[in-house]
C-alpha cells in the first residue's frame, strides 16, 4: 500500500524518515535488492527497486544540503548529521548485487530514525517547503495531471510545426513532471512545483521564438494553456511554504530560499495572466468553475 499523499512531510528529513522506518515493518529475511522492491510499492507509483534506491539516494542529498543551508550561529551542521553514514547504509552499505538475505532491523538503527525525526523537525520550521493540502483529492488531482501531461508529451513529440530541439527540450521537461509525480512521497511538493515551473518557462521562450509563424504560436499557446491548468490543478493540492514569526529564526540561507519561493510564486501568477486559446476554453471539464476560484487557504 502506497504511503498516504496526504503524509508526505513538507522538507527531506521526514520524507526519508518515512521511508526508512518502512524496513522495521518488514518480517522475514530477504536480500537488500528485495527489500528496495517492497518498499518502493510503499513510495512510487510506478518505480522499481533500482529506480527507487537511486531516488532515496537523491533525497539524502537533499537532506544534506538543507542542513548545510541552516545558519551557522545557530545549529552544529556536523552534529545534525552526525548519523548520515546509518541513513546510507541501506542505500550505499551494500552492493547492488549482494544477494546474502538479512532481516530488515540490520539496516537502520532506531537511534539513527530517531535523530532523523529529530532533524525534520528542525527543519520543517527552518526551511519548509510546499506540503500537501490535506481536504484536497491529492490522488484523484495527480492522477489527473499525470494523464494530461502524457496527452500533452505526444501532442509535442508530434508537432510537425515545431523545430526539432525545441520539442526534444520540452519533451524532456514534461517528462520530468511525470517523474516527479511518479516519486513525489520522496521528493515533496516543492519539486513538483519546480519542474511544472521550469517546462512553462521552455514553452514560453518557444513562443517567442515562433511568434513569426501563426500555426506554430498556436500550438505553443495551445501547450501554455494546458500547462496553466496544470499549474492551477497542482496549486489545488500543494500548500506554499510558510515560516511563522514566532520562531525567530535568522539565517541568511533561509531568507535566500524564501526569496527564491516568492519569485517561483511570481512567475506562476504571470503564467496565469497568459490568454488561453478558443480551443482550451472549449476543452474546460465540469469542474473549470472550481479551478477558477482562489485555493483555499492551507
Amino acid at each position: 500500500m502506497l504511503l498516504p499523499l496526504e503524509d508526505v512531510a513538507d522538507e527531506p528529513a521526514g520524507r526519508l524518515y518515512a521511508v526508512l522506518s518502512l524496513f522495521h515493518g518488514l518480517d522475514g529475511q530477504n536480500t537488500l535488492g528485495s527489500w528496495w522492491g517492497v518498499i518502493a510499492g510503499h513510495v512510487a507509483t510506478g518505480g522499481d527497486a533500482v529506480s527507487v534506491r537511486a531516488e532515496v539516494a537523491a533525497l539524502l542529498g537533499d537532506v544534506e544540503r538543507n542542513v548545510y543551508s541552516l545558519s551557522h550561529k545557530r545549529h552544529n551542521q556536523q552534529a545534525l548529521l552526525r548519523r548520515r553514514d546509518e541513513w546510507a547504509k541501506p542505500i550505499f552499505g551494500f552492493g547492488v548485487n549482494d544477494s546474502h538475505p538479512y532481516t530488515s532491523e540490520v539496516f537502520i538503527s532506531e537511534a539513527a530514525l530517531d535523530s532523523l525525526s529529530a532533524l525534520s523537525s528542525i527543519l520543517k520550521l527552518a526551511v519548509p517547503e510546499h506540503g500537501p493540502r490535506r481536504e484536497a483529492d491529492i490522488v484523484a488531482t495527480l492522477d489527473e495531471v499525470y494523464d494530461m501531461l502524457g496527452r500533452l508529451k505526444l501532442e509535442v513529440a508530434n508537432a510537425p510545426d515545431i523545430p526539432e530541439v525545441a520539442r526534444v527540450r520540452i519533451t524532456q521537461q514534461l517528462m520530468v513532471i511525470l517523474e516527479r509525480i511518479t516519486y513525489v512521497r520522496l521528493r515533496g511538493f516543492s519539486s513538483l512545483v519546480s519542474v511544472v515551473q521550469n517546462a512553462a518557462i521552455q514553452v514560453e521562450i518557444v513562443a517567442e521564438r515562433t511568434i513569426a509563424e501563426r500555426s506554430a504560436t498556436k500550438s505553443v499557446l495551445g501547450w501554455l494553456g494546458a500547462l496553466h491548468e496544470i499549474i492551477r490543478k497542482i496549486e489545488l493540492i500543494a500548500v506554499p511554504p510558510f515560516v511563522g514569526v514566532a520562531t525567530g529564526i535568522a539565517s541568511r540561507s533561509l531568507e535566500t530560499g524564501l526569496a527564491s519561493g516568492a519569485a517561483a510564486r511570481i512567475g506562476l501568477e504571470s503564467l496565469k495572466k497568459v490568454e488561453k486559446p478558443k480551443e482550451i476554453e472549449a476543452g474546460k471539464n465540469n469542474g473549470q468553475s472550481q479551478l477558477d476560484s482562489p485555493p483555499s487557504e492551507g
